[in-house]
């Protein structure tokens, strides 16, 4: 009985600590700033995969406080105010994190972080999710 016990004992906190791992945590805007290099961009009605091997390009997103440049082949394609806010999703029951750039796009991505990657994900279905890897300063 007592061996019981102390295998629920065990088993409860790895369980809680296993199962919070794929829940994204909302976003704050301190965790973008920084530099982010594309991997891949998948999904799309026909799930198509473009990275910059296939595509001949490369792409870097530069966060900081309130402005995000984005670098199309080393080149500055453009630079924006962004804001963040915590909104319903088409990814979770709960409110998630979606990036507003109001000169560039009127919809709204929803951002997903886990440790070095972001996730910027169209908020409908058979919409587009960008991944990048954050690069160390």
């Amino acid at each position: 009985m007592k061996l019981h016990a102390i295998g629920y004992l065990v088993s409860i906190p790895l369980y809680l600590l296993f199962s919070s791992c794929d829940e994204p945590a909302p976003t704050d805007e301190a965790t973008l700033i920084g530099k982010w290099q594309w991997l891949e961009t998948t999904g799309g009605i026909d799930g198509v995969v473009i990275t910059p091997e296939t595509s001949g390009k490369t792409e870097s997103l530069v966060f900081s406080n309130d402005s995000l440049r984005i670098y199309q082949n080393d080149t500055l394609a453009g630079s924006f105010h962004y804001s963040t806010e915590l909104e319903s999703t088409i990814f979770s029951e709960e409110p998630m994190t979606v990036l507003r750039i109001p000169s560039f796009s009127s919809e709204p991505e929803v951002i997903i972080i886990k440790v070095d990657t972001l996730r910027l994900a169209d908020n409908f279905v058979d919409g587009m999710i960008k991944t990048y890897l954050k690069l160390k300063p």
